[in-house]
């Protein structure tokens, strides 16, 4: 659960800071995708990865049964297989 609760955490931070800009990411790094700021890629970071977690948080937290804590599960391995696939295409 702690898990759960530190990545829910960091991804709604970091999507915090890709919206505002408060934290200076080059746009040189998106430059290979079909962004123009960090908007865009900092809600996803934020609302899906974030609120994911904390779907899984509230799951173990509340003994649910398994489909909330695989869904938090099949959500963070689909964004590792995102950027995979991002890094190969650049």
């Amino acid at each position: 659960m702690g898990v759960s609760i530190f990545n829910a955490v960091s991804a709604i931070g970091g999507g915090i800071t890709l919206v505002t800009g408060t934290l200076p990411v080059p746009k040189d790094l998106l430059r290979h995708t079909p962004f123009e700021s960090y908007v865009i890629p900092g809600l996803c970071l934020g609302v899906v990865i974030g609120g994911s977690a904390i779907v899984g948080a509230v799951a173990l937290l509340s003994h649910a049964r398994s489909l909330p804590v695989s869904w938090t599960g099949q959500v963070s391995s689909s964004r590792a297989t995102i950027r995979v696939a991002a890094m190969r295409h650049r």
